[in-house]
Parts: structure tokens; C-alpha cells; sequence
């Protein structure tokens, strides 16, 4: 469980810190990265490691897919979030995933363990696994309390002018980022159509999205606090806190969302929408620790952000349905000219010629004539 732990989040790590701005150039068009050890960082795209090759490093894959074919060897461990792998080759050390599904066909060999969580495992008879299968229960989980401020004994602090408290800190605000951009590209990735239109409503509509979420603040926790005070709705003011932990979490996402796509605009690469909800929300959870040593404008790039993404969760009722672009208000249809029958053309008689002097009148041959 703990080795599990520790590979989630140095896997974590080192991909969140490949996908950031500063290492956009070393990603190629499939947005995969290659470490300094020989290890592969693969994000939103499908890798295979084909027949006779050999990774030299850890394969650390990101909603996303990889085959490691027979014959093909993994000399270090293996990490999948959220994304399928396919084993008919050889791993030397264990593979961790989280959400998704793990394939061990006829072929496959794995030295080490196959710890997962939320995840189905298919072992094929003939597959080999020399250690464990371990399915964790996510509500096992018993993540340890530490605060990283408290690593250095208050005596060593004051002599060095805090810079191990400080480093703590920033160290503790890092992994906060991690965790809030593994779970916007979660989201991101397990549903993506909703996240798109919160996003749609936050650019078409910032506005009202800014002063819905703010009113939101206001009326939320107002309706839970009268929920709570009667005993027999209780449970429902409970459950009134998860879901306003829930809409929080989808939109730091959809926030993160668009923040995503600015930056893969800005440095000019292409990034799956999950990547870039991940990246994105990781960022501005970083900014938002950054601006937070400030007095008295901590609150401001969090209160900001969730009033967006809570405004846009509201009107695209939680991205159901699509929010129209206020720009450009519809107007109705000039009604349709009345087309009219034309009148009847009346019926003209025909003109009798009056018969010349002499002449006799028509239709007077065929009168019988007097004897």
C-alpha cells in the first residue's frame, strides 16, 4: 500500500512537471514526453512498445492508452491513470493504475506487482505475475496527515530565517496542485461534454457567470445553515456541503479548462482536453499559492475563479445543456408577406361587328326565304 502511494505520486509529480509550460518543447506532436532515465510520459495518446524494443525507464501514461507487445521489454515500473494498458510482454518491476482497465494476455510476464484501484484486471490463463494482485478499496485509503511545515524542529527555524518553513510550505502548495489537476483531468476526461460547456458559458458569458457564482457564495451556504438547524433535514444539509464540494471541484476544472488552452496557445502546442484541464487547474492552484503570501488579497484568484465556474455551472445547469451567447441576442423573424389569390379574370363577351349597309345580318342564310 505504501510503496502504491508513493508511486502515485511520484508518477504524479514527475508528469505534472513535464506537462508545465517549461517543458511544452520537449513534448512531440503525440504529446509524449521521454525522461532523463529512458522512461516514457505519455499524455491523452495511445503508446505501444513494439516487439524486440526495450524501455529503459518507468512508462507513466495519463488518460491514455499503451501496448507493450510480446517480446517488448519495460526495464522499470509501470503507472496508468485513467486509461487502458495492454501487457503481452515483459515488466520487470510493478504496475500501478487508477481507473481504467489492465489486460494480461497469454504472453505477459510481470516481476513485480499489479496494485490497482477502480480498475477491472483481465489475466489471461498463461499470464505471469511474480508478486501480488492487489485491488485497493478507495475507501481504504488511510492517506497519511502530514504537514510539511512541521518536518524541521522549531529550534533549527528561527536560526536559518525560515527558509525550511518556507520550504515546506511551497512543497506542501505543489502537492495541493498535483492532486487539484490529477482530478480536473479526471474530469475532464470522464466527462468531457459537460466540462466543455461550462467552459463554452464561462467565454460567452463572464459577466453573468461572475455575478451568479458571487450570489451563489451568498445563497448556498445560507440554504444549508436553515437545512441544518432542523434536525430532520439534517441529512439533507449534508448533502447540500457535497454537492457545493463537487460543483467547486467542476469549476476549478472548467476554469482550469480554459486556462489549459490559453497556455497550449501561448506556447503554441496542442494538448488533449484533459491534459489541458489538468495543467490548467495545476497552474492556477499555484498562482493561487503564490498570491496567498500576500495580506488581504489571498481570497481573491480563488474567489474569482469558483465565482466563474459556479456562475457557469448554474446556467449551463451543470453542463447539460448550452448557454446562448449574450453578444448576440436572437431576434424574431420578419413575419411573412400575406400572398393574396389574384382576382378572377371575368369572362369577356364577344363583339358582334355590326353588318354594313346592304349586307344582310349574319345567321340570316339559314332562314328559310319567302316564296
Amino acid at each position: 500500500m505504501k510503496n502504491f502511494i508513493k508511486l502515485l505520486i511520484l508518477a504524479s509529480l514527475v508528469a505534472v512537471l513535464f506537462a508545465l509550460p517549461t517543458g511544452v518543447k520537449a513534448q512531440d506532436p503525440t504529446n509524449q514526453v521521454t525522461t532523463e532515465d529512458g522512461g516514457k510520459v505519455v499524455f491523452g495518446s495511445a503508446y505501444t512498445l513494439g516487439s524486440g524494443e526495450t524501455l529503459t525507464g518507468d512508462l507513466v501514461v495519463f488518460g491514455g492508452s499503451a501496448a507493450i507487445e510480446e517480446g517488448a521489454v519495460v526495464e522499470g515500473d509501470v503507472a496508468i491513470f485513467g486509461g487502458s494498458l495492454s501487457v503481452s510482454g515483459h515488466v520487470t518491476g510493478n504496475i500501478s493504475a487508477m481507473g481504467g482497465s489492465v489486460n494480461l494476455n497469454e504472453t505477459a510476464v510481470v516481476d513485480g506487482d499489479v496494485q490497482s484501484m477502480s480498475v477491472v484486471i483481465n489475466q489471461a490463463e498463461g499470464a505471469l505475475v511474480a508478486g501480488e494482485i492487489i485491488a485497493e478499496d478507495p475507501d481504504g485509503l488511510n492517506l497519511p496527515n502530514v504537514n510539511p511545515g512541521d518536518w524541521f524542529p522549531d529550534a533549527v527555524t528561527p536560526a536559518l530565517g525560515g527558509p525550511f518553513r518556507s520550504f515546506g510550505t511551497a512543497l506542501w502548495a505543489l502537492l495541493r496542485a498535483l492532486a487539484l489537476g490529477l482530478m480536473a483531468l479526471l474530469i475532464a476526461m470522464l466527462a468531457p461534454h459537460p466540462t466543455r460547456r461550462v467552459t463554452q458559458t464561462i467565454t460567452s458569458a463572464p459577466a453573468v457567470s461572475a455575478g451568479i457564482g458571487l450570489l451563489t457564495f451568498i445563497v448556498a451556504p445560507a440554504l444549508v445553515l436553515i437545512l441544518a438547524i432542523t434536525i430532520i433535514l439534517i441529512p439533507f444539509s449534508l448533502l447540500g456541503i457535497l454537492v457545493i464540494l463537487a460543483a467547486a471541484i467542476f469549476a476549478w476544472t472548467a476554469v482550469g479548462l480554459e486556462l489549459g488552452n490559453r497556455l497550449a496557445v501561448l506556447f503554441k502546442a496542442q494538448w488533449a482536453e484533459p491534459v489541458a484541464a489538468g495543467i490548467g487547474a495545476a497552474f492556477l492552484s499555484l498562482v493561487a499559492s503564490l498570491i496567498s503570501i500576500l495580506p488581504c488579497v489571498d481570497w481573491i484568484v480563488t474567489t474569482v475563479a469558483l465565482a466563474f465556474g459556479l456562475g457557469a455551472i448554474i446556467l449551463s445547469r451543470f453542463g447539460t445543456q448550452d448557454y446562448p451567447n449574450l453578444g448576440t441576442p436572437s431576434r424574431p423573424a420578419p413575419p411573412a408577406p400575406v400572398t393574396r389569390e389574384p382576382y378572377p379574370t371575368p369572362a369577356v363577351m364577344p363583339v358582334i361587328p355590326e353588318p354594313e349597309p346592304g349586307e344582310p345580318a349574319p345567321g340570316n342564310d339559314d332562314l328559310p326565304k319567302p316564296g
